[in-house]
């Protein structure tokens, strides 16, 4: 877990009051001075409160550019480790305003870029260079773009679910109560995959015109609206995932890029009707997640086990991986410059402090087919050793034999050396055929045609199971017959 800071640069139209966030970025801390907070406001009555604090981060970035955001990030390493096939998270967290947006999606012109549109290039232009080198490298790159609005998922990239955005704009116009349809995605749980979406849409993607159309396409249905603090907020969490496919090495990255929407406070947003509703929504989804930070924080520095409530909401369930699971992550923390909303950064600077005690523990994604091939082939070769010890022993006899010595009780070495090598002839055949038909099963994923495929592989890994009970079988018996004629 890697944990930075980035303040948004003041904005010209918006007025502003001093701040008091102090950025030391040479040694990567943010002093923050609470001196204007009256006694009487919420944060001051929390245990612990001071008002001068100092935090730690790995990195401090205070009117930054995008560029130089994105290298010394190190979103482009995050990118590196997805190829190699572990999992990548970079999360935006802060409050209404701070700059979440912003530094994910960025602006059209191609200096103020965001995270995403500088991955999605910079992965193509990679990938064009690693053909170019290794030809047989062969990756398959899909896609995925959802939302999470009132503790509900919607695919953004399924036009057939999206109508629910015109209807909560007319609801708004109306103030009539809000009606969402009845397509939203399923929360699923199983003990390979952990938690996942059902028939959530994975586009498989050819260059990166497509992937931005598609990136761009998401972000035209994602839900917004207006308030006192922000003509643009976000009124979802969104979630954009790539999963990058290596066929040959038969591994898959996921890196996944999280816009979550901001926290807010009621008196300051002066949200009503539908708003509210939306903002009470955020706020508590984010509530569970900090409730996580701390249960995984407190648990490295205490010998007691805390119990981790990634159940009580839609997004920490889906992003169990990224705290205290096996991915990568990057927690960005946005902060605002303006000194009016010196609360809510140092509410969020605490819990990012919090969230550098967690530990997660990346490991790569191997199909599974491939670990079983992979183990198959180790027996082989392990048999074929065996056999070659036994070839040798037989050889010896014949020698012996030939000098006219005492015979001891002779084995039919051609009877048993012809069925062991045809039964590890049809072994190894049959593993090649497992290989190339997983290869086909791999480049033919997401499509409807991959049934004959998956069945034809279920059959021969069968197939291949008893071939694998035979040659055992011999290869014993063979050693016993052995161990008689000594």
């Amino acid at each position: 877990m890697k944990v930075v800071v980035r303040v948004r640069t003041p904005s010209k139209s918006r007025i502003q009051e001093p701040t008091e966030l102090v950025c030391d970025i040479k040694k990567n801390t943010v002093h923050v001075r609470m001196d204007s907070v009256s006694e009487n406001t919420p944060i001051s009555k929390v245990p612990g409160f001071q008002r001068r604090r100092v935090f730690q981060f790995d990195k401090v970035f205070e009117s930054s550019t995008q560029e130089e955001f994105f290298e010394n990030a190190d979103c482009r390493s995050m990118l590196n480790f997805v190829k190699r096939g572990f999992n990548a998270t970079i999360i935006a967290y802060g409050q209404t305003g701070a700059g979440k947006t912003y530094t994910i999606e960025g602006i059209g012109e191609a200096q103020d870029m965001g995270i995403v549109p500088r991955l999605i290039k910079l992965l193509f232009e990679d990938k064009v260079d690693s053909n170019q080198h290794r030809k047989e490298e062969s990756t398959i790159l899909k896609c995925s773009y959802v939302q999470i609005y009132n503790e509900r998922c919607y695919d953004l990239l399924n036009p057939n679910l999206n109508y629910h955005a015109v209807n909560r704009v007319l609801s708004r116009n109306n103030k009539k109560n809000i009606q969402m349809p009845s397509g939203y995605l399923k929360l699923r749980w199983s003990s390979s995959k952990g938690f996942y979406l059902e028939n959530m849409s994975k586009i498989i993607l050819q260059d990166a015109i497509e992937l931005q159309h598609w990136y761009n396409y998401g972000n035209l249905h994602k839900i917004t609206a207006e308030h006192k603090l922000n003509v643009s907020s976000s009124r979802s969490h969104t979630l954009f995932t790539l999963y990058v496919r290596n066929t040959n090495r038969s591994h898959e990255g996921r890196l996944r890029v999280v816009d979550l929407a901001g926290s807010e406070r009621i008196s300051s947003t002066e949200a009503e009707g539908v708003t509210l509703v939306e903002s009470i929504g955020i706020n508590k989804s984010l509530h569970v997640l900090n409730k996580v930070i701390m249960a995984l924080s407190s648990q490295r520095s205490s010998s007691e086990v805390y119990h981790v409530p990634y159940r009580d909401s839609l997004l920490t369930s889906l992003l169990q991986s990224a705290f205290g699971g096996n991915s990568i992550t990057l927690l960005v923390a946005c902060l605002s410059p303006n000194g009016k909303h010196s609360e809510e950064n140092l509410s969020t600077l605490r819990y990012a402090s919090q969230a550098t005690f967690i530990e997660n523990q990346p490991k790569i994604n191997i199909d599974p087919a491939q670990l079983k091939i992979n183990s198959m082939k180790s027996e082989i070769l392990e048999l074929k050793q065996r056999l070659a010890q036994h070839n040798d022993i037989g050889l010896a006899c014949d020698q012996y034999n030939s000098k006219g010595a005492k015979q001891p009780q002779r084995l039919a070495w051609s009877g048993k050396e012809s069925k062991l090598r045809t039964c590890l002839n049809t072994y190894s055949r049959v593993l090649q055929t497992i290989c190339n038909d997983n290869k086909m099963f791999l480049s033919y994923s997401g499509r409807r045609n991959c049934a004959p495929v998956r069945q034809r592989k279920g059959n021969a890994f069968c197939q291949l199971r008893d071939c694998l009970y035979i040659l055992e079988h011999n290869i014993e018996t063979l050693e016993q017959n052995i161990v008689q004629s000594k």
